[in-house]
């Protein structure tokens, strides 16, 4: 049996060997090219993964940042100097004052009662300003909180003012000198009124009472609150010279 002919034998031997070497040098640079391009989708990825965590860390820190901020902010208190400063309010020192918030708190008065005269009298003398306030019957005003005769006519009952007439009204002057009688009386009407009311007819009379929350008479109550509240933050201000104001229109 013949396996292979002659021509058959020329042919076979005439097929060139593969080119080891330019096989290798192949599937070197292929094997490079894709393990670089495999690299590089590597890198970028990479790349893109750092950026990310680096903005979200950088947006996570500006975050807490503000968060911290702002709660230190809102956590911190404001002194209550720094939001009292305005034009319109402050304090000095008035010779002699002290005496007067002492006979006060004496007579069975409060800070409220401080607040209320020294808005009323610059040095709460009631012999410094003029007499009635410079008003006569119901709108006359006596003591050291300057209180009217329409109110006191009505409410204040423990020095006998109630029942009696608008023309007594000079009957009120008694509170020019007795202090005990000013603070009872004031007392007298606030309870009777209730302390919105007692304001509003306070500051205004008959048509306050009727009216009690108008702007002018919310102006004058929170100036007494104010002045209150100052006295109150320090227990030294119920008995020294140290006088608060706050400019309120006179009427």
């Amino acid at each position: 049996m013949e396996l292979y002919s002659g021509s058959s034998i020329s042919s076979f031997a005439s097929i060139k060997p593969p080119d080891l070497s330019a096989f290798l040098d192949t599937a070197f640079k292929r094997s490079v090219s894709h393990s670089l391009s495999h690299s590089l989708h590597l890198t970028f990825f990479t790349s893109l993964i750092y950026i990310t965590i680096f903005r979200f860390k950088m947006k996570f820190s500006l975050a807490c940042v503000a968060a911290f901020f702002a709660a230190t902010v809102l956590a911190t208190p404001i002194p209550d100097d720094a939001l009292a400063k305005r034009e319109d309010r402050g304090h000095y020192t008035v010779s002699g004052l002290g005496w007067h918030k002492k006979a006060i708190l004496d007579a069975g008065g409060n800070s409220l009662d401080l607040a209320i005269a020294m808005l009323e009298i610059e040095d709460m003398n009631t012999g410094h300003y003029p007499y009635g306030d410079g008003k006569t019957y119901d709108a006359a005003n006596f003591g050291l909180f300057k209180q009217n005769w329409g109110l006191l006519r009505v409410c204040a009952s423990r020095y006998g003012f109630v029942g009696k007439s608008e023309s007594q009204w000079n009957d009120g002057a008694i509170l020019n000198s007795n202090v005990y009688a000013d603070v009872a009386s004031r007392w007298d009407c606030q309870n009777y009124y209730g302390y919105d009311k007692w304001f509003a007819g306070h500051r205004n009379g008959a048509s306050g009472l009727a009216n009690p929350y108008t702007q002018d008479i919310q102006n004058y109550k929170s100036a007494v609150q104010w002045i209150q509240k100052q006295i109150d933050s320090n227990q030294s201000y119920k008995t020294d010279d140290t006088r608060f104001w706050v400019s309120v229109v006179a009427i």
